[in-house]
């Protein structure tokens, strides 16, 4: 099952999908017994993110509002993101927010983090930064520096840069 939700696209079929309020819609392990209350309001991804892993314990979840993602995972989820380029997200860098930007002249990134301002400001540092190819490698290492980052896969052209805290897998 491919879920679609805003620009990047989840392949995964052991997810079934759930429509909250407030925009937001959860793609939860199918086995996973959902709390008769779930309370998500206009807060960060991160913090309603924290309520879920609360509320749903062992179960693999991936919350969506607006494009934008929180993933709690003990299996690799695969994201289609960028004209034919996908990414294998591995469990060692979740719980975390996944943004992605695509932007004209070839142009997209992948930001993993610990809150979705960080991300947010990461993609408008690139979008603000990366004018060809050869501004990635600077990028990637002016990112580094933020402890709030978890991976990138950034990409200009037919340039992939990525770095992570832990495994990342482009495809």
């Amino acid at each position: 099952m491919r879920v679609a939700a805003g620009a990047p696209v989840l392949a995964s079929g052991r997810f079934k999908r759930v429509g909250l309020k407030n925009g937001y819609t959860l793609l939860v392990d199918r086995s996973a017994v959902l709390p008769e209350e779930l309370s998500l309001n206009g807060s960060p991804l991160e913090k309603n993110g924290a309520i879920l892993v609360d509320a749903l314990k062992e179960s693999d979840f991936a919350l969506e509002r607006d494009g934008k993602f929180f993933l709690k995972i003990s299996q690799p989820i695969v994201v289609h993101f960028f004209e034919g380029i996908s990414v294998k997200i591995f469990p060692e860098l979740t719980p975390s927010v996944c943004v992605t930007g695509v932007f004209t002249g070839e142009k997209g990134i992948l930001v993993l983090g610990k809150e979705e301002a960080i991300c947010d400001r990461v993609i408008d540092s690139f979008e603000n930064s990366v004018r060809n190819s050869y501004d990635i490698p600077k990028f990637l290492r002016d990112v580094r520096e933020n402890s709030g980052i978890l991976g990138i896969v950034a990409i200009a052209g037919k340039v992939v840069g990525t770095w992570a805290k832990g495994k990342l897998d482009v495809l």
